[in-house]
C-alpha cells in the first residue's frame, strides 16, 4: 500500500458494512429533501444512528485504504478536487458506522460508489502529474 496504512476500527466488521449499504440503497430511491441525507428510525437492534457531518468530534474518512480525519461536509475528498463528502453522501457512495464502543465515528466508500471515486482520483492523480505536481 505504498507505505500507507489501512485503518479498521476495532469490531468493525465488512458484513456489517455491507448489511447497513442494503438500508442505506433503500433511502436512494426516495427523494432527498435537502443535502443530507434523510433516514427514518429503524426497528433494527444494529441501526446505526444518523450522524451529522457538522459535528466534528471524533469523525473520520477511510478513502483508498487511508484514514482522513474530521472531513465536513464541504471538505474536498484528499486527492479528488471535484467532489465533496456531501456530493458522495449524496450519492449515497458513502455509509456512516460508528464503532461498537461508540467512540469512534467513520466514513467508508460503499462499494457501489468506490468504483467512481477510485476513477476521480486517477483522473485528479493524472492531472496533478500534467502540472509538475506529485499526489
Amino acid at each position: 500500500m505504498n507505505g500507507q496504512t489501512s485503518f479498521r476500527p476495532p469490531g468493525l466488521q465488512l458484513a456489517d458494512v455491507q448489511d447497513n449499504a442494503k438500508r442505506w440503497r433503500k433511502d436512494m430511491r426516495r427523494p432527498v429533501v435537502n443535502s443530507r441525507v434523510q433516514r427514518e428510525p429503524e426497528d433494527h437492534p444494529d441501526a446505526v444512528p444518523q450522524l451529522w457531518l457538522t459535528n466534528r468530534q471524533n469523525t473520520a474518512i477511510i478513502f483508498l485504504d487511508r484514514y482522513h480525519p474530521e472531513p465536513q461536509p464541504t471538505s474536498v475528498i484528499p486527492g479528488v478536487s471535484d467532489i465533496t463528502m456531501e456530493e458522495l453522501i449524496g450519492r449515497n457512495a458513502v455509509a456512516e458506522v460508528q464503532a461498537p464502543d461508540g467512540k469512534e465515528r467513520i466514513f467508508i466508500l460503499l462499494a457501489s460508489g468506490q468504483d467512481e471515486v477510485r476513477r476521480l482520483a486517477l483522473r485528479e492523480r493524472w492531472r496533478r502529474q500534467r502540472a509538475g505536481q506529485t499526489l
